[in-house]
């Protein structure tokens, strides 16, 4: 009697558990998040340029208002997307370091 619990029967994938496999895999999916990151920082910029712009030939009132609100979320998602920026590199410098001292010990 044979009982699957959610995996499909046959043979199993290789799982590599090799340190620069998983620094490979670290430094690709960090690549990815810096990919997301830039993108948000392009968006937030871009938004913040218009709202910058339309906030010139608004007169005062509630829709200035919002737009001024959007200009200001716009520069904290930037500044945010800058700082998770500088958070991966640190990430992956780390991760180069310590893969470097894990591989000088081993030889």
């Amino acid at each position: 009697m044979a009982v699957y619990t959610g995996t499909t029967p046959g043979a199993q994938l290789p799982i590599d558990p090799s340190p620069h496999h998983c620094v490979e895999k670290v430094e690709t999916t960090i690549d990815e998040a810096e990919r997301v990151v830039d993108i948000v920082e392009d968006v937030a910029e871009k938004v913040d340029e218009l709202a910058e712009e339309a906030v010139k030939h608004l007169p005062e009132g509630k829709l200035r208002d919002a737009v001024e609100f959007v200009e200001n979320v716009a520069e904290d998602i930037d500044q945010h997307a800058e700082n998770a920026e500088d958070a991966l590199q640190k990430v992956l410098i780390f991760i180069s370091i310590s893969y470097a001292q894990i591989f000088n010990k081993v030889n």
